[in-house]
Order: C-alpha cells, then structure tokens, then sequence
C-alpha cells in the first residue's frame, strides 16, 4: 500500500512538473506526452488535482493549466526570501528559452538598480548588477513606475524632472511620461527602441507584490540588428509576462491581479 502510495504521489508531481513558461496551457494528450502516462491515466490525476484547486481547466478551449493553490506548496517559505533569490530559478528559464540576456531591478528613489543580470550574449554598453541609472531610461524603471500609487509617482516624477535634459523626454511637467506610462499599464509592459542607446531594445515587465504595487521588473534587452521589433513583440514578450506573473505570485500577489500580467494581448502594438 506504501509503494502505491508513493508512486501515486510522485505521478501527481510529475503532472504539475509538466507545465512550465512554454507549456503554461496544455490539452489532456500533450500533458499525457509529457509526463509518459497513459491518457486515461493522466485524465484521472488531472481530475483530483483540479478537485484539489492545483489544477484548472479552461472552459472555452478545454485546455488545462496549474491553479493558485499551488503557491501553498512551499511558497511560504520563498515569500520570506528576497525579490533576487526567488526570482532566480524563473529569470534562468527566461534566459534559457528567450536565449537573450536577462535582468531584474529595482526602484532606489528616482533610480533603477540592476540586482540580477544573466548574460547570454556580449553587448556592450549594458548595466551589470549594481549599475544605477534614471528610471525613465529604462524598461525595468518604465515598468516599476507604471505600477506605483499615483501620488508616490507623481513625486518621483516630480524630482526626475529637476534633473537636466529630462524635460524634452517627459514634457515640462511630466505630462508626456505619465500617458506613456499610462498605456505601459493597460499593455503590461514598456518597451524601449533605440532611444538612449542606439541599435539596443529592451521590453520590462513590473513584478507586482501582495498590494498589486510593483516592488521590481524584468527585462530582456536585445540587439535591434539581430531581433526585429516585430518578434521581440509577438515572440519574447508573452515570456516575459508568464514569468513576472509567476514571480509575482510567488511574491504573495493575488491571482487574479497577477493574471492580468498573462493575458495582456500583444497585438496593441509595443509602448
């Protein structure tokens, strides 16, 4: 009876283990495929797992993917951790698929501080871990200002403005940066295109925290000669979405706030 037990439990496991960033949504036989079990036998795992709440299925397309109770699976103690350590495991998977570098940062005041890099190509004139730079420079900061409470980002943007040069970006009182800001929001991701560093791109997405406020973001900067706008778009911004949803649940962030960050259509066109 123990064995059974015990292999029923590892079974369980290896379904939830199956979905992932590429996989987030899957049809009964692909999960089937995945975890090398028989149709029937996986239909019967996923029908306890949903009963449990570890699973959902959508209703319209039939598909299945994991529910929020698996965040009690452990995520207690990650909640405790800091932003850098849980983030981890999830920005090496970004890397992995995206094969573009990666990085997370946070607000300090009026700037952006890189706290994670993971560099899968060379490019020159990128920040590394500890770099600060003005937050309206980048991605990561459009990212993290775009969530703030209005009154706390409209002081920062405030002092951003005393700075030199920076009226001709954000208007001379701001109004330019907070309707671009604005549609950051409604997009759930910014996106910069050669504007401070020429021939770069970057797309940063906020990681938002038990209130739904953004407490850091994730970038992926790459070359504009080697990925055209088009596919940084409609290709790496669904991943980085489905990884600053799974960051920010994992940081105690509502479902059901952290799946607006998954479902953002990208055929707006980029910020």
């Amino acid at each position: 009876m123990g064995n059974k037990l015990t292999e029923s439990v590892r079974r369980a496991f290896l379904v939830l283990e199956a979905f992932s960033i590429t996989s987030p949504a899957m049809a009964l036989q692909e999960v089937a495929n995945k975890v090398g079990l028989p149709k029937v036998t996986t239909l019967r795992y996923l029908h306890t797992l949903m009963l449990l709440g570890y699973v959902l299925r959508e209703g319209k397309s039939g598909l299945y993917r994991l529910g929020p109770k698996v965040l009690d699976m452990g995520f207690t103690v990650l909640g405790n951790m800091e932003l850098r350590q849980v983030a981890m495991p999830y920005l090496d998977e970004l890397s992995r698929i995206s094969d573009q570098n990666v990085s997370l940062g946070i607000l300090d005041k009026t700037e952006i501080m890189y706290v994670e890099r993971i560099r899968r190509r060379h490019i020159v004139n990128i920040y590394g871990v500890g770099s600060r730079v003005s937050s309206y420079r980048t991605s990561i900061g459009r990212a993290l200002l775009a969530y703030l409470p209005e009154t706390k980002l409209r002081r920062l943007v405030a002092e951003i403005l005393k700075q030199p040069e920076t009226a001709k970006h954000l208007g001379p009182k701001g109004e330019r940066f907070f309707s671009l800001l604005k549609q950051v929001r409604q997009k759930g991701y910014a996106l910069i295109n050669g504007e401070f560093i020429p021939g770069m791109r970057a797309i940063g997405a906020p990681v938002l925290d038990a209130k739904g406020v953004a407490e850091g973001a994730v970038n992926i900067s790459v070359y504009s000669a080697e990925v055209s706008l088009e596919k940084l778009v409609n290709r790496h911004v669904p991943l980085l979405l489905e990884t600053v949803r799974k960051i920010s649940l994992v940081r105690g962030c509502p479902p059901a706030t952290a799946a607006v960050l998954g479902d953002i259509k990208t055929s707006q066109g980029p910020v």
